[in-house]
């Protein structure tokens, strides 16, 4: 819930779902790497600087004024993966609740591989915000 960053007395939908079999996704956080049946270390640094310039950017929230200037080059990266037979995108949360737990978001690029589980519709109510 905290993910999408909800206002007071917005809906939001979230879902349950299981892969049914392995999926080829690349995960641009943490090990540069693609993770599935087919795993793949990328160990240049021009690559390690790109995929960190992707972390930053897919983990950040994005202004609802330049939104589609935004997300151009993430588009562009996530058609490049389709393109190279990968199935999604595995990125760091832009919500840590904890630094020393590993908090990952997934960008499927199709659901055949997925079965629905079950769904919530959620109303929030309240946020609340702790500081140092």
């Amino acid at each position: 819930l905290a993910e999408v960053k909800p206002s007071i007395r917005q809906q939001v939908t979230i879902g349950k779902f299981v892969n049914t079999r392995d999926v080829k996704i690349i995960n641009i956080g943490g090990s540069t790497g693609i993770s599935g049946s087919k795993y793949k270390k990328l160990d240049s640094k021009d690559v390690s600087l790109f995929m960190l310039y992707l972390v930053i950017g897919f983990s950040k929230p994005i202004s609802d004024n330049n939104k589609e200037i935004d997300y151009l080059p993430y588009q562009y990266f996530a058609e490049y993966c389709k393109q190279k037979e990968l199935e999604g995108i595995a990125f760091p949360s832009s919500v840590m609740t904890n630094p020393d737990e590993k908090h990952l978001c997934y960008t499927m690029f199709s659901d055949i591989n997925f079965d629905y589980i079950n769904s919530d519709l959620i109303f929030t109510t309240s946020i609340k915000y702790e500081y140092e």
